[in-house]
């Protein structure tokens, strides 16, 4: 991305796209994407990457607590 705002968003935006959620956290941790957190598309990904988890996780407990004798 070396410095292009642009591409660095429409990455994180693809990543999403595509569903790929794993180790999000990790990854935009790393300095080279501090030049783009405070930019609105950067923590709109990011907000959407949790709701998209917490939905997940509410289907797992539910599937758990339909399983349970």
């Amino acid at each position: 991305m070396a410095g292009d705002v642009e591409k660095a968003l429409l990455s994180m935006e693809t990543q999403l796209s595509h569903n790929h959620l794993y180790a999000w956290t990790a990854v935009h941790r790393l300095p080279m994407y501090d030049l783009i957190r405070d930019e609105p598309r950067f923590q709109a990904a990011t907000a959407e990457r949790e709701r998209r988890i917490s939905v997940q996780r509410e289907k797992i407990e539910k599937m758990a607590a339909e399983t349970q004798p």
